[in-house]
């Protein structure tokens, strides 16, 4: 039989104790070089069927708050990540529905390639770990 450390207690106090054994070194103690990161904000209109899902979660919500339905069936956490799902892509929730191109989705593949294709010949976009520890692969 094996056991391990289900909880932690006094969590500051071996925080403590770890930093007089760990030497932390940040990167902003070592003074590494960092890259300017570019900052896009993209809006997309929600497509009609998104639009008639939020007013479905509308009800949903409306129902859990008049405890219409049991904790089991339905609450607001279900809502709520239904509806981050809604808003990344309809077809996160539902995959027979059709695929927009105007999906934050579709948005966000169309922006990551036209950097890979800005800067393919630099490889400095898009990598994958390689077998060997600190080398990076190119994804073609």
């Amino acid at each position: 039989m094996r056991t391990r450390c289900d909880k932690f207690y006094n969590l500051p106090e071996l925080m403590n104790i770890f930093f007089e054994v760990a030497d932390i070194k940040t990167a902003e103690s070592l003074n590494l070089p960092r890259p300017e990161a570019n900052f896009h904000t993209i809006t997309c209109e929600p497509t009609e069927v998104q639009k008639e899902m939020v007013g479905v979660l509308s009800e949903r919500a409306d129902r859990v708050r008049s405890k219409a339905v049991k904790k089991e069936e339905d609450n607001m956490l279900a809502i709520t990540n239904d509806g981050r799902k809604l808003g990344l892509d309809q077809r996160v929730v539902n995959s027979n529905l059709p695929d927009d191109p105007k999906s934050k989705v579709n948005i966000a593949t169309e922006n990551v390639f036209n950097i890979w294709e800005k800067t393919k010949a630099d490889k400095s976009t898009l990598s994958t770990p390689s077998e060997k520890i600190g080398k990076n692969v190119s994804v073609k």
